[in-house]
């Protein structure tokens, strides 16, 4: 574990004085991160964070977009000093209040300078938030500005003090108690009829591939209750085989943490083994084209992976209206707007 430093401002200094000893105090002298740690990497996988600007969605670590100076350096010491008193070191929204920041302060005709906001700003980028993401997110996110601001103001960082709160309202609570709070959960339930419906059709044996997807995955969250991003994580060979001391059978499936957490065998009560293995039985199947064709593309990235519906030309040969729908097996209006001729190897990249 990093050892724990404390940035202590100077009183008197001047908030650029006490700006620049907290970035190189940051940058030098804490110890948080792996032995191959790089400041001047944009993309930092130790905190689960690339310092992107507002074009950059996701975190696209190759992405040129990053934050203009002098709030990229600011970004980067906020997030190694605050992290080295967490023990999760997993950034979730500090990227996206500095992208919110350094888009608001643009706006308004100003450098991408922390020292120069001022609650209109904060308010700017809370706005900002609202347009992009949803409103439990934006609720998070004020959270998050809001401690930063009063960050800044205990370390004397920026000239002016700054009284701001969260403007972004908390989202209705899942969690919450009493009789309206039930009545949302109830709504939210499938009917009994629903569920019915799904376990005929999962014993009619379906044959449509959305079909057996749907029920399988319904009959999997039914035998071990998981978060679906876990089921639709699970690897090829998820399942798991032991015996018990007594001798008897023990069957579990090896998820993965929605968190990020290490992997977790969660192990399906008796009754429903048989229910569970069919399930993935059929959903091994229905997947087995897609891990054979993202085998394949791994194997041969510049070409284009021939199905049974592709037309038969070479991979040069330019391709009719007809024969671009053919080769991606579905309409497409992309496609359909693509300009002039293309081969198999233009399509490819699309």
């Amino acid at each position: 574990m990093s050892n724990i430093l404390i940035f202590i401002p100077q009183n008197k200094a001047k908030s650029s004085k006490n700006m620049y000893d907290f970035i190189r105090f940051c940058r030098h002298e804490l110890t948080l991160f792996s032995p191959n740690f790089s400041w001047e990497d944009n993309h930092w996988a130790d905190a689960s964070i690339f310092f992107g600007n507002w074009d950059v969605s996701t975190n696209k670590k190759d992405s040129p977009s990053v934050l203009k100076q002098p709030l990229l350096d600011f970004a980067k010491s906020y997030v190694r000093y605050t992290f080295s008193f967490k023990k999760q070191h997993k950034a979730r929204y500090e990227g996206t209040i500095f992208k919110c920041l350094d888009k608001a302060l643009i706006e308004s005709g100003l450098n991408s300078d922390i020292s120069l906001l001022t609650p209109a700003i904060l308010d700017q980028a809370a706005e900002l938030a609202r347009e992009r993401y949803t409103p439990s997110s934006c609720y998070h996110i004020g959270r998050n500005l809001q401690k930063l601001v009063e960050f800044l103001n205990e370390k004397k960082l920026i000239p002016n003090h700054i009284e701001w709160t969260n403007p972004n309202p908390r989202a209705a609570d899942t969690v919450r108690t009493g009789l309206k709070a039930e009545k949302i959960r109830q709504k939210k339930l499938p009917t009994e009829v629903a569920l019915n419906a799904l376990a005929e059709v999962f014993a009619s044996n379906p044959h449509v591939p959305s079909d057996i997807f749907t029920t399988s995955t319904c009959a999997l969250l039914l035998c071990v209750p998981s978060r679906v991003s876990e089921v639709l994580s699970l690897h090829v060979n998820c399942e798991v085989h032991e015996t018990k001391r007594d001798g008897t059978k023990a069957y579990g499936i090896r998820f993965l943490p929605g968190k990020g957490a290490p992997p977790q065998i969660k192990w399906v009560p008796t009754p429903m083994v048989s229910l569970a293995q069919e399930a993935i039985r059929r959903i091994r199947s229905i997947t087995e084209e897609a891990r054979r064709i993202s085998k394949w593309y791994e194997e041969n990235p510049d070409k284009f992976y021939r199905h049974i519906e592709c037309p038969s030309v070479s991979d040069d040969e330019y391709l009719t209206l007809k024969q671009r729908l053919q080769a991606i097996g579905v309409f497409d209006n992309k496609i359909m707007k693509m300009k002039g001729k293309h081969p198999l190897n233009a399509i490819a990249k699309f």
